[in-house]
């Protein structure tokens, strides 16, 4: 008996170990750093804290390393293309678009994306001021990301999911500030195809 409790002992010591994760996050930012693009179906959860509504969305998902990623929407109202140093986003059919640099708002999302799909979970952490932590669950490496302070801006907690079989980002949950929640779901993933550039385009209006 008092062996096996000290096997059982030695194997939890050694969860809070392995949540450090930090041969996974090699893993993920190998895996992610030899990502040419990557293409698929989404679907989109936004719950907003104030009045506890969700609203969902789906469509397809455009990635071209290093800088342009696309959104293209089922719905209407909602839109995103990040290109190079230009955005273009549609949220609740109103329309925005700019440069990326000159907009601080737009420039910490993209950031976060981009990092997110190629893999650099380290600077997603030190950009949002956070600690890591990684665990295994059904196939898939999930690597949670805390902001060590709450502030006003920002994202106090991101949540990214990974196929623990080629590393492929596969969901992202991003909570603001404000407790507003926004989880998407990658499906019918390809990577290392040739996107056409029409992809990314932004939109006139």
């Amino acid at each position: 008996m008092k062996k096996i409790a000290t096997l059982i002992l030695t194997l939890f010591a050694l969860v809070p170990a392995w949540a450090g994760g930090d041969d996974t996050l090699d893993r993920i930012e190998a895996a992610g750093s030899g990502l040419t693009s990557l293409e698929g179906s989404f679907s989109q959860a936004r719950t907003i804290k104030a009045s506890g509504k969700t609203s969902n969305f789906s469509g397809s998902f455009y990635f071209c390393a290093p800088d342009q990623l696309s959104m293209i929407y089922n719905e209407e109202s909602e839109g995103l293309v990040l290109n190079k140093d230009k955005f273009f986003i549609r949220r609740g059919g109103k329309a925005h678009k700019g440069v990326i640099s000159h907009n601080k708002q737009m420039e910490q999302l993209s950031s976060v994306l981009f990092d997110c799909v190629r893999g650099k979970v380290r600077a997603v952490a030190e950009a949002n001021n956070a600690t890591t932590a990684v665990s295994s669950e059904r196939g898939t490496c999930v690597v949670t990301i805390t902001a060590k302070k709450k502030s006003s801006k920002g994202f106090t907690r991101i949540v990214l999911r990974y196929s623990s079989s080629d590393m492929m980002l596969t969901g992202v949950l991003l909570e603001e500030s404000s407790g507003t929640i926004n989880e998407y779901k990658l499906s019918q993933l390809t990577g290392g195809k040739q996107i056409p550039a029409s992809r990314f385009e932004i939109p006139k209006k």
